[in-house]
């Protein structure tokens, strides 16, 4: 299993690759992306219960086979870790779960939507 730091050095490599366009979420990628951060603020739900919707709700196209999938993988690192309560409680994986959800607000601000009706809906992607 990957320590605290190594998980941390993860999310900011992603987020400078983020930030320099050098990569860019898939739409599945941006809709777990969402759902963690909708479920991550339900009452009684876990960083880790969070995170696993996220992933479950981009269905399956969670694999890392084509290259899309960098935010899956260090998405399902951060679960693995955060499972285990001693470090899901500690600082540091206190820690570890700001700096996911920071990353996570950034690919969900990204994210295209059209307005509509007074509702903001996600436009598709222009490829589908």
């Amino acid at each position: 299993m990957p320590t605290i730091a190594e998980v941390r050095a993860e999310i900011a490599a992603l987020q400078v690759s983020l930030t320099a366009s050098r990569w860019t979420p898939t739409a599945p990628e941006q809709a777990a992306a969402r759902e963690t951060l909708l479920s991550s603020v339900e009452i009684d739900v876990s960083s880790t219960e969070a995170i696993t919707r996220g992933l479950k709700s981009a269905g399956p196209q969670v694999s890392p086979k084509d290259g899309s999938g960098r935010l899956f993988a260090v998405m399902a690192l951060c679960a693995s870790v955060l499972r285990q309560p001693s470090l899901a409680e500690s600082e540091d994986g206190q820690e570890l779960d700001r700096e996911l959800r920071a990353l996570l607000y950034v690919i969900d601000d990204r994210a295209p939507r059209r307005h509509v009706l007074g509702r903001f809906r996600r436009s598709a992607p222009a490829s589908e």
